[in-house]
């Protein structure tokens, strides 16, 4: 989000440079000419607050401040824009509804700003939600004055000029303890990268574990089927030496029985 916010403010820079060296080479300032640059100018304008929004805008907790923030800057652009070329009427209602509109759009960036920062120091996080506070206070008084259309008087104003005064104090207080506790301070972005990180680290932990789970079954399996496999009578390789003894042995005595009988009937 970042990258593409400064490729536009480059390219508005870049684009109002341009236009001012040819208005300059033609020798033409007319009211065209002041329209295009207010164009290209509003663009650049625009885009600034969009800056803040993006620091918290990888922050799930956040995020929808930061969209709110960008829906709101391109809704006030269009129409600043289209008021600029006379596309539609100008009117009190549409002051009134872009001045509100750049209210909540600086309201929400100063806000992101202060967000976009994590710290486990106290006085830090206690600096952090006056800001804020004192921002929201401030934002609906300057809404009221907008849409009453009359400054405030007497106690008012001096509450006016009191609310300014700590809201302006209080945000230059988050900023230099923001510069105190840098070391505890944990920027969205990295801290969204950790987390990031982390998730993969568990992720490959994971599958280590089931695929050791798998190489484990697979070598029950094995000596499963190592085991159900019958087991073959072992032949005993003395066998067939005995039996040859024996029929000799067989023979022997059976010659020697044909002899003790022949010599028995001689006799």
């Amino acid at each position: 989000m970042k990258k593409g916010i400064l490729k536009i403010m480059l390219g508005s820079v870049i684009l109002e440079a341009i236009l001012v060296c040819i208005f300059i080479l033609v020798g033409s300032f007319d009211n065209v000419t002041w329209k295009a640059l207010g164009s290209v100018g509003i663009i650049f304008g625009y885009s600034i607050p969009c800056l803040f929004y993006s620091k918290i805008y990888n922050d799930e907790k956040y995020k929808y401040i930061a969209i709110s923030g960008a829906s709101v800057v391109c809704v006030s652009a269009l129409i600043s824009i289209l008021g600029l070329w006379d596309l539609i009427s100008e009117g009190e209602f549409l002051g009134k509804l872009v001045g509100t509109f750049n209210v909540i759009i600086w309201m929400l960036a100063f806000i992101s700003w202060i967000l976009s920062y994590i710290s486990v120091n106290s006085l830090l996080n206690l600096f952090k939600k006056v800001s804020i506070s004192l921002i929201l206070l401030l934002s609906s008084f300057i809404t009221i004055i907008i849409w009453i259309e009359s400054f405030p008087e007497g106690f008012l104003a001096r509450l006016y000029y009191v609310l300014i005064v700590l809201t302006v104090g209080s945000f230059i207080c988050t900023l230099i303890l923001t510069r105190i506790y840098k070391k505890e301070i944990v920027k969205v972005s990295q801290n969204e990268g950790n987390m990031q990180t982390n998730s993969n680290i568990g992720f490959v932990t994971q599958n280590d574990n089931t695929q050791q789970s798998n190489l484990q079954s697979v070598d029950n399996n094995q000596l499963q089927n190592q085991n159900s496999i019958p087991t073959q009578p072992v032949i005993n390789s003395t066998q067939p030496t005995n039996l040859i003894e024996n029929i000799q042995t067989n023979s022997l005595n059976s010659e020697n029985a044909i002899d003790n009988n022949e010599s028995d009937n001689n006799i």
